[in-house]
C-alpha cells in the first residue's frame, strides 16, 4: 500500500551497498536502511465500521 507521505531526506533513497531495503522515518523526512535493525513500527489501516450497540431510546424536540 502507498504512503500518503513520502518526503525523503536529502540523497534517499540512495540503497546504500545494494542493502536499504526499508524504509524510516526520522525528523524531516524519510530514510532507506537495512531491514535488520529493530525500530518501532507503523501500520496504516483503512477504518472499518462497527455496529452500534447502544439500545436507548432517542428523543427529539422541535
Amino acid at each position: 500500500t502507498r504512503l500518503g507521505w513520502l518526503v525523503w531526506l536529502p540523497g534517499e533513497p540512495n540503497d546504500f551497498h545494494g542493502a536499504e531495503d526499508c524504509a524510516l522515518a526520522k525528523k524531516g523526512g524519510w530514510n532507506d536502511d537495512t531491514c535488520a535493525k529493530f525500530f518501532s513500527w507503523i501500520c496504516e489501516k483503512k477504518p472499518v465500521s462497527a455496529p452500534c450497540q447502544w439500545t436507548g431510546t432517542i428523543l427529539r424536540s422541535s
